[in-house]
């Protein structure tokens, strides 16, 4: 069972930093605004015993260079989780597959002046390496943070309402919440290349040119 994260305290450490340069320079690919409903433990805390790793589900309107990330959280304990591993998955009827890319990040901190279960939200966003993504097929992402001592809560967001998937490391694989909430998130990046025309023209040529050498097999033979 996932485990909901409920009046946690004050959080220790403060950190507020600017909104981040990028966000500006890259479309929005999808978003489920954070609503401040519940929290849910996401980290690797190697002294944790429930150390839990959630992934939520989305699906692209159009292919696209996924680029950056944002997502929203509360912690609780001593330390501030400093790095998170992004990772994305294939679809696997109906919960996460295999790994399609896995980044390491430090993302930029900003104060968000909310407050989810008692504890203050933060606003979390992060560069990615372009990573390619198809619209109209579903992905999961999951967002962890990395070897604190303290326990991150992944804050709810606007979504479909079709909840998301949780796993206990080192047990393998994916369960799907009994909760419908959704998870925080929002994608950025631009859309996908398409191939010049003169490189179409050189496939097709291609394409034509290994036609005719079969036709010409065929009746030679």
């Amino acid at each position: 069972m996932n485990r909901l994260i409920l009046a946690l305290g004050v959080v220790g450490t403060t950190l507020v930093a600017a909104a981040p340069a990028f966000a500006s320079n890259y479309n929005v690919l999808y978003n489920q605004t954070y609503n401040n409903t519940n929290a849910y433990q996401s980290d690797s805390n190697p002294s944790d015993i429930s150390a839990e790793t959630n992934a939520d589900n989305f699906t692209l309107s159009a292919s696209s260079l996924v680029k950056a990330i944002s997502w929203d959280g509360i912690v609780y304990g001593a330390g501030t989780p400093t790095t998170f591993t992004i990772s994305f998955y294939t679809n696997s009827s109906g919960l996460p597959g295999s790994v399609i890319a896995t980044y390491d990040v430090t993302p930029t901190v900003t104060d968000t002046d909310s407050v989810t279960n008692g504890d203050e939200t933060y606003s979390y966003s992060a560069s990615l390496p372009s990573t390619l993504l198809y619209g109209s097929v579903e992905y999961w992402v999951s967002i962890v943070a990395d070897g604190s001592t303290s326990t991150f809560g992944w804050v709810t967001g606007t979504g479909p309402g079709d909840g998301f998937a949780y796993s206990y490391p080192p047990t393998p694989g994916f369960s799907l919440s009994s909760s419908t909430d959704d998870l925080s998130l929002t994608l950025l990046g631009s859309p996908a290349p398409t191939p010049e025309p003169s490189s179409l023209a050189l496939l097709g040529t291609g394409v034509l040119g290994a036609a005719g050498l079969l036709r010409r097999r065929f009746f030679n033979a």
